[in-house]
Order: structure tokens, then sequence, then C-alpha cells
């Protein structure tokens, strides 16, 4: 919210906007790469793990899930959010991070 305000006060065609929008589509990659890695320990302790124990399993598999999807909502909402063409690497950014989280949502 910062970033949008200072762009009323400045002429740099949203690229302070973008700036932000990068680290705010960062954060929620990587709580969602590591909600994909939970889920994959959750679901490889299955085949070794107490059958008492199997909601447990079932619960952090759940939960993982959650985490994952509500991440990558929030990637797409800031990566939307970008204005393209602003710069070379502002168009990598986004395409890079549009594959990883494609990735992640298979």
């Amino acid at each position: 919210m910062k970033a949008y305000r200072a762009a009323r006060e400045t002429d740099d065609g949203g690229a302070g906007v973008n700036a932000a929008l990068r680290h705010a589509t960062s954060v929620p990659l990587g709580v969602a790469e590591r909600s994909a890695e939970t889920q994959r320990i959750a679901e490889s302790l299955k085949p070794i793990t107490n059958p008492n124990m199997a909601s447990d399993l079932i619960t952090a598999v759940a939960l993982a899930q959650a985490a994952l999807t509500g991440a990558l909502s929030n990637v797409d909402i800031n990566l939307g959010s970008m204005k393209p063409g602003l710069s070379v690497n502002d168009d990598a950014f986004i395409s890079e991070t549009r594959a990883r989280a494609a990735t992640l949502k298979t």
C-alpha cells in the first residue's frame, strides 16, 4: 500500500510498485514451496507410521494443502497486479514465478 501511495507522488512508471509486488510475491511463493515439501514428507511417512496415527498424517497433508492453496492464491494476485514491460527483470520475474507456481499446482 505504501508503494501505491508513493507511486502517486513520483513518475517512475510503476517501477516502485512492481518492486514492492516482487517482494510481496516472493514471500508467499516461499511458503508455497515449503508447504508442498511438507505435504510430500507427510505423505511419504504413511507407509512407515503406526496406523493409529493415520488421522494425524491426513490432517498434516490437508493443512499443508490448504497452506499451499492460500499461498499460491497470493502469488497469483500479486503477479496479476504487476505491470509487465517496465523492465526485463520484472518480465523475467513474472515468467519464472508463474512457472514455479504452475509446478507447485500439479
